[in-house]
């Protein structure tokens, strides 16, 4: 079997950060959150790199994890498979049901997978947005609290008029 040079490695690497980038792509998410991170270990899909910067990485790799180089493409190749069938499922047209002269009701059953996908670097404009939206519910909760509190405390209990 023939080696697979530097050059096929950084074209997987354009390939995998490609796919990195599609905003729904979850092809990723075929694999395990542990061999996710071997594969971003590896390839960096998250980073933009060069021709250069991805060789200085991989020579890196190989001296201090040598046994993740294969490891790695073993991933990257579910990954691209797994890329490949989403695509062609997105290409595929959806069966257009048309009901002639019966009142039964036509039920598509859609099968839902949710898979979590590993980030290398935290997203802070994610985390400042959550972060603020935590903050902006705790002052409405106290604000609501203290507005309790004063309607609780102008109405005096003793007194037959109020009510």
């Amino acid at each position: 079997m023939p080696r697979v040079t530097k050059r096929d490695q950084y074209k997987r690497y354009q390939e995998l950060r490609r796919i990195w980038l599609e905003p729904l792509s979850g092809s990723f998410g075929v694999l395990t959150p542990t061999d996710q991170w071997k594969v971003h270990a590896f390839y960096r899909p998250s980073e933009r790199l060069t021709f250069e910067e991805f060789n200085a990485n991989l020579r890196e790799i190989k001296r201090r994890r040598p046994g993740l180089v294969h490891v790695a493409g073993k991933l990257s190749r579910q990954i691209l498979t797994e890329a490949a069938r989403l695509a062609a499922v997105r290409l595929e047209p959806m069966p257009s049901v048309v009901a002639r002269g019966s009142k039964r009701r036509v039920q598509h059953v859609r099968e839902v997978t949710v898979t979590g996908i590993v980030r290398p670097t935290p997203d802070l404009h994610k985390l400042a947005k959550a972060y603020l939206e935590i903050a902006k519910g705790m002052l409405e909760k106290e604000e609501r609290d203290k507005q309790d509190t004063d309607d609780n405390s102008t109405t005096d209990p003793s007194d037959p008029t109020a009510s």
